[in-house]
């Protein structure tokens, strides 16, 4: 199946589900919305909400960053990705469509949120994900050390700056595959502008020489990075992995 053809599957289903209004209630283990300005004990101990199904439906990758992402797995062609954030599972579906090989392990905080999303890849025939319930530090531990090494990390939940530069150095030693993307959407467009690069400064430093920035995607803190140096030993499955990612 080509690109146009899985968008326009993903997306319609994407279109359908916004019409739907039913209210859903998430546990947000994240940073909520910038006023709530959550404190670290609260998002450990969640905060319990009540979501529309058409707005979660609004949340995830879509056609654009897709694009980016199946011209990554064309190169790297992974067998094994994590993603942290699934929400109702359409970033996984993009991933595990454009790489129908690959295993996917999702982690998800909210159960009710991480159902809706396996419903959704049984629409959309998808086999290769698991979908995992809990918080991303109390279930990655164990998780990295089954699966390692992995090729292909997507981060996009939680969208909190102290806590996703720890998930980052957490999973750093165990991507052997060559790509580590981040697609975070912090606190807004207008929240994003004001921090600029400075988000990224702290990752850009701690792994400056085993790192090479491939691609930022605009406001949005997206950013791309190749391993140079093997880890565990294990050597990337395709030499020739670049990839120039637009808007930088």
């Amino acid at each position: 199946m080509g690109f146009e053809e899985i968008t326009s599957k993903i997306e319609s289903y994407r279109e359908h589900l916004k019409q739907k209004t039913t209210l859903i209630e998430v546990i947000d283990y994240g940073a909520g919305k910038p006023e709530e300005k959550r404190t670290k004990e609260q998002m450990e101990a969640g905060v319990c909400v009540e979501v529309p199904l058409c707005e979660l439906a609004k949340i995830g990758v879509k056609r654009e960053k897709a694009e980016v992402i199946f011209e990554i797995f064309k190169s790297l062609l992974p067998q094994k990705i994590l993603e942290l954030g699934t929400c109702l599972g359409f970033s996984s579906s993009y991933m595990a469509s454009f790489a129908p090989n690959a295993q996917i392990w999702s982690i998800e905080g909210s159960p009710n949120v991480a159902q809706i999303a396996k419903e959704n890849h049984q629409h959309f025939a998808l086999k290769n994900i698991e979908v995992l319930v809990g918080r991303f530090d109390l279930m990655l531990p164990n998780l990295l050390e089954k699966i390692k090494p992995i090729d292909f990390a997507f981060i996009d939940g939680h969208h909190n700056k102290e806590a996703t530069i720890a998930y980052y150095k957490q999973i750093l030693p165990f991507v052997v595959g060559g790509v580590l993307c981040y697609l975070m959407i912090l606190l807004g467009v207008a929240e994003c502008k004001r921090l600029g690069g400075r988000f990224w400064n702290p990752i850009a430093t701690q792994k400056r020489k085993s790192l090479e920035r491939l691609g930022r995607w605009g406001h949005y803190g997206y950013k791309i990075f190749r391993l140079k140096k093997t880890i565990f030993g294990h050597k990337r499955r395709n030499r020739n992995c670049n990839f120039k990612c637009s808007g930088e």
